[in-house]
């Protein structure tokens, strides 16, 4: 049987001590990162939000972050091009 410390939880909670900025823009010493940010929520299946949190982890960033990089390149790419 694992043990509780062997989940993804247990591993996404050792790693906030690397992490700079929580998805909720709270950074480390608990002051509010850019006031004038808001949110914007996306609901994922289950398999798909482990999928991104474990993405984070390999790259040593954030979910916050990894979104924020997919949503620069979306913005990014040309008028012209094709849509999925």
């Amino acid at each position: 049987m694992k043990s509780p410390r062997e989940t993804l939880s247990a591993a996404l909670a050792a790693s906030a001590a690397l992490a700079s900025d929580d998805a909720f823009g709270i950074d480390a010493a608990g002051v509010q990162a850019e006031a004038g940010r808001c949110g914007v929520l996306i609901r994922v299946s289950p398999q798909l939000r482990r999928e991104l949190k474990l993405a984070a982890i390999t790259r040593n960033t954030t979910v916050q972050d990894l979104m924020l990089a997919a949503i620069a390149i979306v913005l990014n790419e040309p008028a012209n091009a094709s849509k999925p």
